[in-house]
């Protein structure tokens, strides 16, 4: 099913609903990088039912709700910030918080957001003070990463240049 995704997101949207015709539990897949994708499921948006947001290359599913009658569902994606990890101030990490969200009685919402790549869930009061946190382990890791290439390729390089030694035989002639 990969090859059929649109866009970037690493996510689709998966609901478990009643048909409409005769109530029984259907899932509707739905690509979350398809613009009118809001417009197209609207009838099943507002059912009760269970909504995950599914990875689209390895179908783990970092957040599940449950959404109940009178209850709003919504998804939601957010730019947390990128960060430059290297001397030229290239940019090397990109931190995007996925949210699945509901909106309750008298205007309160509840939201869970994740964080990819670096697979933390956390929820709406907690977004912006992990993402932060997110944003500079990222940017470690891949101050990490570079540097273990750059030690490897120096380990390679001194393997190299050595000249292959010459193991005597232990022949006496």
């Amino acid at each position: 099913m990969a090859d059929v995704w649109k866009g970037d997101n690493p996510f689709y949207l998966m609901i478990r609903h009643p048909q409409l015709s005769d109530g029984k539990i259907v899932n509707t897949i739905i690509d979350l990088d398809e613009e009118d994708w809001k417009d197209r499921n609207r009838e099943i948006i507002g059912l009760p039912g269970k909504w995950f947001i599914v990875n689209k290359v390895d179908g783990v599913t970092p957040i599940a709700m449950l959404v109940k009658d009178g209850e709003i569902p919504f998804y939601r994606a957010r730019h947390v910030g990128v960060g430059a990890g290297t001397e030229d101030n290239t940019v090397t990490a990109e931190v995007v918080a996925y949210g699945l969200g509901k909106e309750l009685e008298f205007g309160h919402e509840h939201i869970l957001w994740h964080f990819y790549p670096a697979n933390v869930t956390v929820s709406n009061e907690d977004v912006n003070a992990i993402g932060i946190e997110v944003l500079k382990i990222s940017n470690a890791m891949k101050l990490v990463e570079r540097r273990a290439r750059e030690i490897a390729a120096e380990k390679a390089a001194a393997l190299d240049s050595t000249e292959p030694t010459q193991i005597p035989s232990g022949d006496s002639a």
